[in-house]
């Protein structure tokens, strides 16, 4: 007869420590990222040393306006918090060893304020914050085909990637020394948990390296003034439920900046929508799979709330973090989204989060 396998239980202040994270988790990845500001100086600037670093909206908070309910809330699903709490940190916790791996069925989004640190990033200073992104941040004079409007878009949302990531990074490590030198927990404890924890961290570190490289070509690009070097492509979309998105996603082995940003509008039936996408790289055969790229971003916004969702969440997710912000009203209006196909939504992206899980 063979042995019963032997499991390790880690102390119950270890388990209670992973508990209090995960309740915390998106607010204190954000918090982590204390380094400098990403936007660089110009010479002409008239920097004040040691400028506040504040927390940035990515998407203008004029934008999130236009979407958000009176009491100034917008939907959110937090897949990195997600991602780093229920899928690294509490896996096997409670059962160790065991193979249990929680689910998330369903994924219900999150209401929160437009203000709320999930709508922020710690990237910029509040005197960059201001200087370089305030012409971007009137939906009345953006103009989504100027081209120096295209390129802040990008360098906001490639710094504001690298600050999370960069956060995500920082919280994993130090939750992993907290958890490591918990009195009473075994030093030779090796639990899946901790494993996939350290996975996650690792595959984080990766990412943000890349992105990082490419944050500092468009650091250079800024600061010779050279905007117009980034190719783009800009479509309008009539969008069946209005969002909000800045997201770095990959085209072949390149990153691009996906921005949606919705348009003041006389009826909620209106719902247009600048959608923009903006690569660094020059090559013909780039930019001509950008055009099918925005295309199919566009197809996505203009198709029901269930393939258009699921699918914006689901080419999102593979982005080292991304902002998706939805309107409350629009999900919750029954006559747009019915409660079975909310149910779906929220089903398929518990299926999304599902497979990010690190194996």
């Amino acid at each position: 007869m063979a042995r019963k396998k032997r499991t390790v239980r880690l102390p119950k202040r270890s388990r209670q420590i992973a508990r209090d994270a995960i309740k915390s988790i998106g607010k204190a990845m954000y918090e982590s990222y204390n380094g400098p500001c990403l936007i660089p100086s110009l010479p002409d600037d008239k920097f004040v040393e040691m400028n506040k670093m504040s927390g940035c909206h990515v998407i203008g908070e004029r934008y999130l306006e236009l979407i958000a309910t009176n009491q100034r809330q917008v939907c959110t699903w937090n897949m990195n918090a997600h991602q780093m709490g229920n899928n690294a940190i509490f896996s096997e916790w409670d059962v160790a060893n065991s193979g249990f791996t929680p689910k998330f069925e369903p994924f219900k989004p999150e209401k929160t304020s437009i203000n709320s640190y999930l709508c922020k990033s710690k990237f910029a200073c509040h005197h960059h914050d201001n200087k370089v992104f305030d012409a971007i941040d009137a939906p009345k004079t953006f103009d989504g085909q100027d081209p120096e409007h295209q390129f802040r878009l990008g360098l906001r949302a490639i710094a504001g990637t690298v600050a999370n990531a960069e956060g995500v990074i920082a919280y994993g490590r130090a939750l992993m020394d907290k958890l490591w030198n918990t009195p009473g927990t075994p030093k030779t404890y090796r639990s899946p948990a901790l494993e996939k924890l350290d996975k996650t961290i690792q595959e984080n570190g990766t990412t943000v390296e890349m992105v990082r490289a490419e944050l500092r070509e468009w650091q250079q690009i800024y600061m010779n003034r050279a905007e117009r070097q980034i190719i783009s492509c800009h479509m309008l979309a009539r969008a069946s439920v209005r969002v909000a998105i800045s997201a770095v996603v990959y085209l072949e082995t390149f990153p691009v900046v996906c921005t949606v940003l919705p348009r003041a509008s006389e009826g909620p039936e209106d719902n247009l929508c600048d959608v923009i996408l903006a690569i660094r790289n020059r090559q013909s055969k780039v930019h001509r799979s950008l055009k099918d790229a925005a295309l199919k971003v566009k197809d996505l916004l203009e198709s029901g709330p269930v393939t258009g969702l699921t699918g914006l969440v689901r080419d999102l997710s593979m982005a080292p973090t991304h902002f998706l912000f939805v309107s409350p009203e629009d999900y919750y209006n029954n006559d747009i989204i019915s409660a079975d196909d909310r149910f779906q939504i929220e089903r398929e992206i518990a299926s999304i989060a599902n497979e990010r899980m690190p194996r």
